[in-house]
C-alpha cells in the first residue's frame, strides 16, 4: 500500500488521520569548481581564482557557459532550461576551489539503475534537478519514507565526471554533499483557507517533513524551497570551504615543520668541518621557518574570520522558520575542529636557536681557519724577510 508508513508517521505528528496524495524527497548539495594549476609552492592541486581573477566577470560567465554545455551534452540529461534570466553571478573561492552562483537552471535526469553509482541506496531512475552552477537540489517522487535516497549522489557524480571530461575545469571532492537532511514534501487532501502552500513542518530523526495543502503547485514550491534553502546552505558551504582551507593550512604547517626539523637535525648531526654543507642546510631551514611563520599568521587569521563568519551564519538560521529546526545540528556540524598548534611558537624558537648555534660554530671555524691561514702567511713572510 502506497504511503503506508508515511501516513502512519504523519498521523502521529498531526494526532489525526492523514491521507497523502503524493510525496517527494528533496536533497540539497553543492559542486566545487576549480582549475588545475600545479604549483610546487602550494599544497593544493587546484587553484580557484588564480587564472581568472585578473579578468572581468566575463571569464566566470564563460566558465559557467562551458559547464552548462558540458552537463547538457550528457546522454542522460534532458530538458535543460533556464528559470532566471537576470544574469546575476557571484563567486566565493579559496585555494581549494570556488562556489559559483549563477542563473537558475532546471533539468531532468533519466538514469537507468544499472548505470547508477549508488545502486545500493533507494534509487530513482527519473528525477529533477534545480541547479545554479555549484548549488543544486534534486527531487523525485517517492512512495513511502525513504531510507537512503541516492538522487543527489547520482547528480553529483554525473556532474563531476562530465565537467572534468568536457572542460578544462575540475570538480574536487567537497562535502558534505549532499546535505544529510532529507526534506520530504507531502501533498495531502487538506485544504487551507489562506491559500498558503506550506501548512506545517515537522522534524523527525534528522529529516524534515513539509506538509502542503491541497492543490499546491509542486514544481513552483520546489523552486521556492530551493531559493529559501539556498540562503541557508549557501552560508554552510562557504564555512565548509573555509574549513577545508584551514585543514590544508594546518597540514602544510605540519609538513613544512617536519621538513625544517629534519633539515636542522641533519645540520646538527653532520660533521662540523663541512662548513659549506652546514651553511646550505642552515639557509634551507631558515627559508622553511620563514614560510611556516607566514602560514601560521594566515592560519590564525583564517580561524578568526571563520569564527566570526560562523556566528553570523548561526544567527541567520532563524530567518527561515521551518529550516530553523535544523539549527542545532547544523551549527554543531560546522563548528571549527582545527586549532593553531599552541606549541608551534616554542618549537620554531628552538629550531631558530639551533640554526644560530650552528651558524656561530661555523663562523668560529671559518675565523679559526682564516686566522691560521693569515698567521701562516705572516710567519712565512717574516721568515722570508729575515733570510734577506
Amino acid at each position: 500500500m502506497a504511503y503506508e508508513r508515511l501516513n502512519e508517521l504523519l498521523s502521529g505528528f498531526e494526532n489525526k488521520p492523514v491521507k497523502t496524495t503524493s510525496a517527494f524527497v528533496f536533497k540539497f548539495g553543492a559542486i566545487l569548481i576549480a582549475e588545475e594549476l600545479p604549483n610546487e609552492d602550494e599544497p593544493n592541486q587546484f587553484s580557484a581564482l588564480d587564472s581568472l581573477r585578473q579578468d572581468s566577470w566575463r571569464a566566470f560567465e564563460g566558465m559557467l557557459k562551458k559547464i552548462k554545455s558540458a552537463i547538457e551534452k550528457h546522454p542522460n540529461v534532458f530538458h535543460l532550461r533556464s528559470l532566471d534570466d537576470s544574469g546575476a553571478l557571484s563567486v566565493y573561492g579559496t585555494r581549494t576551489g570556488m562556489l559559483v552562483d549563477g542563473a537558475l537552471l532546471i533539468l531532468e535526469i533519466q538514469l537507468p539503475r544499472e548505470r547508477q553509482v549508488y545502486q545500493d541506496r533507494d534509487a530513482s531512475e527519473h528525477f529533477t534537478v534545480i541547479w545554479d552552477g555549484s548549488y543544486f537540489a534534486a527531487y523525485a517522487p517517492i512512495e513511502d519514507v525513504p531510507v537512503f535516497t541516492n538522487i543527489a549522489h547520482e547528480f553529483r557524480e554525473l556532474a563531476r565526471k562530465q565537467i572534468e571530461a568536457e572542460t578544462t575545469y575540475k570538480a574536487p571532492l567537497f562535502g558534505p554533499c549532499p546535505i544529510w537532511t532529507d526534506i520530504i514534501v507531502v501533498h495531502t487532501e487538506e485544504s487551507h483557507s489562506s491559500g498558503v502552500p506550506l501548512v506545517r513542518s515537522y522534524e523527525h530523526e534528522g529529516d524534515l517533513y513539509l506538509i502542503l495543502s491541497k492543490g499546491a503547485d509542486n514544481d513552483r514550491f520546489m523552486r521556492s524551497l530551493f531559493t529559501l534553502s539556498h540562503r541557508f546552505w549557501y552560508g554552510y558551504y562557504q564555512l565548509a570551504l573555509e574549513r577545508s582551507e584551514m585543514i590544508d593550512l594546518d597540514l602544510e604547517i605540519q609538513n613544512r615543520f617536519d621538513e625544517a626539523s629534519q633539515t636542522v637535525s641533519t645540520m646538527a648531526t653532520g660533521p662540523g668541518w663541512k662548513v659549506w654543507q652546514s651553511a646550505k642546510l642552515a639557509r634551507r631551514a631558515a627559508l622553511e621557518i620563514g614560510k611556516i611563520h607566514r602560514l601560521v599568521v594566515r592560519y590564525e587569521s583564517a580561524c578568526w574570520g571563520y569564527d566570526n563568519q560562523r556566528r553570523e551564519y548561526v544567527k541567520r538560521l532563524t530567518e527561515v522558520t521551518y529550516l530553523a529546526q535544523l539549527k542545532r545540528d547544523t551549527s554543531e556540524s560546522c563548528r571549527r575542529d582545527v586549532r593553531p598548534p599552541r606549541s608551534i611558537g616554542n618549537a620554531l624558537s628552538f629550531l631558530e636557536k639551533q640554526i644560530e648555534l650552528t651558524n656561530s660554530v661555523r663562523y668560529l671555524i671559518l675565523a679559526s681557519l682564516l686566522g691560521a691561514i693569515v698567521g701562516a702567511i705572516i710567519t712565512g713572510l717574516l721568515g722570508f724577510l729575515k733570510s734577506k
